[in-house]
């Protein structure tokens, strides 16, 4: 009995050991395949935060180039002295934004004191304390400023300045103010679709805040705190890190993006607590069923083998499972950017609904194909020879691509293709991530017109005009042909905005412009410089005064009747002329002594044209 017993007993402790170090060995492994689970989580947040971030820094890129743009645009116009015309272009761009976001335009003179607003001047007010002024005043580069917020001393409303100088002849003669809502950079951030407790904000270099997705009202005028890494000068323009925000203590994986045109910094900050809650639940429910496992082998001897049978069944599962979640979490159904996964055959296996949205084809139609059915033709094999190296030796080729949509139409795209290796190194996948960029192709084919182009007319403007002249010169320097500039001012032209409105008189100049440019030849050019003033190049002339029939053909052709608002009106023209040689072979020169001319022209009647000489220089 005793034998038996004790027999039992150690039966019973042979099978409660193994029960404890049974159990003791299935919780390790829960746990384990739970910590793991929350790193990998983890880990497809920060990539998914990266690529999100990524997209939104570039809309905020493009938020501000269309400011500075605009301010530019402002900047030549106000130089043209025009006031009339200066207005117009400020109404322009208040209607290009959207509505509201631009509150107010202004100009200060050298001496900080506004000479404009585009809310009224009330007495005499100065700027020159504010830093989107002060910046100015020192060096001779003309670049943009973006401030903190202010509570603007004339619109009293938070305002972001958006400030550049204006100079003549290389000297500061005034700051351009264009005062932007927070509101206009938090439209971007809003229309990301994020969790309640994920943040989204744009900061300055120092780390001021310029808007945030949500409680913008509590933040503006208030900083970061100065121990995040995206603080002040850093030869990086991204990063991640994980730390409590300062506002409200919630933990949570950031991700920064700086802006490669201008000191801003976009900030993206995803909850460590919504973004685990997911793979919590789960955790919670293979808790309990460790728990009812356990109580379970400790209820009943015969419970062994089916607790062993239960912990590789469960080890399987949570393998299984977490096999599946980093597949699901690669694909990133909500992502913006096209996502396309490939075996190691380069076989397309699955793609996303941004693949679709973006090329237009359906998951159906390229599921087995080549990648190469998106190829657009315009790289050359030793571009994907290139590519595919970078990918062979460094797993990762990231750059811009030409692709073609379902439709035909060719777009650019920024690609990103990555090798996928199993734990022995065997190549599994290749997963390529992009976004479209073709909207900020076109907005830097924008930003060339606004910098060459008048953007009324259409025609060359004064930057490009000299460019053109300085090239003819030096042909004819080196061909011995004559050239010609006329200066072209419009007579009474003023009387036309007046009686009709400005909008008629665009209307004129338009019709002008028109008229004088098919006139011309090929290797001409007519630009406009100022409201009503136009200077042409005739280049090329078979002799000294081969300009005269041009210029006869133009002064008839602007003087033709104009109908406006079916009334005929008739305008005429004062031209002067300087030609090269005998005038030097100087730009500048060149059309000084025609605007010279041309006021002679005017002396004299009006409605022709004039050649420079050398008395009228003196006589000036």
């Amino acid at each position: 009995m005793n034998a038996t017993r004790r027999n039992f007993t150690l039966v019973v402790i042979a099978i409660s050991v193994v029960a404890i170090v049974a159990s003791t060995l299935y919780w390790w492994q829960v746990e384990t395949a739970a910590t793991r689970l929350r790193e990998e989580t983890l880990r497809q947040a920060e990539l998914r935060a990266r690529q999100v971030n990524f997209a939104v820094a570039a809309e905020i890129s493009t938020l501000f180039q269309i400011v500075d743009a605009s301010a530019q645009q402002l900047a030549q116009f106000y130089l043209a002295n025009n006031a009339a015309e200066f207005d117009a272009a400020v109404r322009r761009t208040e209607q290009r934004l959207l509505p509201g976001a631009l509150l107010q335009v202004g100009v200060a003179g050298a001496d900080g004191y506004l000479t404009y607003s585009s809310l009224g001047l009330q007495g005499r007010t100065s700027i020159a304390d504010r830093e989107h002024f002060k910046v100015h005043l020192t060096g001779d580069r003309d670049l943009a400023f973006i401030s903190t917020p202010l509570l603007g001393r004339v619109s009293k409303q938070w305002t972001i300045q958006f400030s550049r100088p204006i100079r003549k002849n290389g000297a500061l003669i005034g700051v351009i103010v264009l005062s932007i809502a927070p509101s206009y950079l938090q439209m971007a951030l809003v229309a990301v679709t994020l969790d309640s407790d994920d943040v989204l904000a744009v900061f300055r270099e120092n780390g001021d805040y310029l808007a945030r997705n949500k409680d913008l009202e509590a933040v503006l005028g208030k900083a970061v705190g100065a121990d995040r890494p995206f603080i002040g000068h850093t030869d990086s323009l991204s990063g991640s890190f994980t730390a409590p925000a300062s506002f409200d203590g919630v933990r949570r994986l950031f991700n920064w993006q700086r802006l490669s045109d201008y000191p801003i910094t976009v900030v993206l900050g995803l909850s460590e607590e919504t973004a685990l809650r997911p793979v919590e639940q789960s955790i919670a429910v293979d808790r309990r069923h460790a728990l009812i496992g356990t109580m379970m082998l400790f209820g009943f001897v015969v419970a062994v083998a089916f607790l062993l049978f239960r912990m590789a069944q469960q080890q399987e599962l949570v393998v299984r499972r977490a096999e599946q979640l980093r597949l699901a979490a690669s694909v990133f159904d909500n992502s913006y950017e096209g996502i396309m996964i490939t075996d190691a055959a380069n076989r397309i296996v699955d793609v996303n609904p941004g693949f679709s949205e973006i090329t237009g084809y359906r998951k159906e139609d390229v599921v087995g194909k080549n990648p190469k059915v998106l190829s657009s033709g315009r790289q050359t094999p030793e571009f994907y020879r290139d590519m595919w190296k970078s990918i062979e030796a460094r797993k990762l080729w990231r750059g811009e691509i030409w692709n073609r949509r379902k439709d035909g139409e060719v777009y650019a795209e920024i690609l990103s293709v990555s090798a996928v290796c199993n734990d022995d190194g065997a190549l599994e996948h290749y997963i390529g991530i992009f976004s479209d960029i073709n909207r900020l192709k076109i907005h830097e084919q924008e930003l060339v017109s606004f910098a060459h182009y008048d953007p009324l007319t259409g025609m060359p403007n004064r930057r490009l005009f000299f460019d053109r002249l300085k090239q003819a010169l030096a042909r004819a320097k080196r061909s011995g042909k004559p050239l010609a500039v006329g200066y072209i001012d419009l007579d009474s032209f003023k009387p036309i905005n007046d009686r009709f409105g400005h909008m008629a008189g665009d209307q004129v100049l338009i019709e002008i412009t028109g008229r004088v440019q098919n006139l011309l030849r090929a290797e001409d050019t007519i630009a406009r410089i100022g409201g009503d003033e136009f200077v042409l190049l005739l280049a090329d002339l078979n002799e000294i005064d081969g300009y005269t029939a041009i210029l006869d053909r133009v002064l008839t052709a602007i003087s033709s009747p104009i109908q406006i608002e079916g009334i005929l009106v008739s305008i005429s023209a004062s031209i002067g002329v300087a030609v090269a040689p005998p005038a030097e072979y100087e730009a500048e020169i060149l059309v000084k002594r025609a605007d010279q001319a041309m006021y002679e022209a005017k002396l004299a009647g009006k409605n022709r044209y004039q050649v420079f000489a050398e008395n009228i220089d003196r006589d000036s």
